[in-house]
């Protein structure tokens, strides 16, 4: 038996667990098992996985290793974070979302909306958390769910 292995499992069904906790909470989670991403979900996926494969990602400097859960937000995609930078990330967020007037802009299209929802999925240890606009979570038309 490999303890890192065994450690990054353990870091990888942890990371699922707070995706169904964001999904208990209402958020739009999306776990690969359980129901079909709408496209622009997919698309994200697709383009932090790539960010992953070649190793442009930034860390934290508490990271040294994924066998505990590590978060990438929409608004800096680019930055792998703890759990404890993730947290003063999003009270940053909060607060700029507190003082806006107009709405935001979706995580992942760019466009600014008067109303976003928080958004999650995990690949392996990662969790991904972003805000997105309703068009953007629209089912996706091309996948059966029945």
């Amino acid at each position: 038996m490999n303890p890192n292995h065994d450690q990054y499992l353990a870091a990888v069904a942890h990371a699922r667990r707070i995706v169904e906790r964001h999904r208990a909470a209402g958020w739009a989670a999306y776990l690969p098992d359980m129901q079909p991403a709408p496209g622009a979900v997919i698309a994200w996926m697709r383009d932090h996985a790539a960010s992953f494969r070649d190793e442009t990602l930034a860390r934290c400097g508490h990271i040294t290793s994924l066998s505990a859960p590590a978060f990438v937000i929409g608004r800096e995609p680019n930055v792998l974070l703890c759990g404890a930078c993730l947290q003063v990330k999003t009270d940053e967020l909060a607060a700029g979302f507190a003082s806006a007037v107009d709405g935001a802009d979706c995580d992942l299209c760019g466009v600014r909306a008067s109303e976003l929802n928080m958004c999650a999925f995990n690949s392996g240890a990662v969790v991904f958390r972003g805000f997105a606009c309703d068009p953007c979570l629209a089912p996706n038309p091309f996948v059966r769910t029945a």
